[in-house]
């Protein structure tokens, strides 16, 4: 889904704050908290079946999800990596004994 259609850009990166001489007398009694600038970046989901069981189907709602969260607060300074959102799921024990193993 084009988030640009909801008034979003497909991109949003954050913009560097270049604060005035004033701005930063304000800041030194007031503090650097700018409540225009403020953006929620605590983009947190969760997909789950409440019966509890296992299915592909989770996952894909969970990525679909990641996808249209438009802004997290993060980003990388390469503009090429990823801000460490992600899916977290529980490693099955067998497996993880195998491969401790190995």
């Amino acid at each position: 889904m084009d988030i640009s259609v909801l008034g979003w850009p497909s991109i949003v990166r954050p913009k560097m704050v270049i604060l005035s001489k004033e701005q930063l007398r304000e800041a030194a009694t007031e503090g650097l908290w700018l409540p225009q600038l403020e953006r929620d970046g605590c983009g947190v989901g969760f997909v789950v079946s409440i019966k509890g069981i296992k299915t592909h189907k989770i996952l894909c709602e969970a990525r679909t999800m990641l996808e249209r969260m438009a802004h997290r607060g993060a980003c990388a300074c390469d503009n090429d990596s990823g801000d460490g959102a992600g899916v977290l799921t529980a490693i099955p024990d067998l497996m993880y004994r195998k491969s401790i193993k190995e």
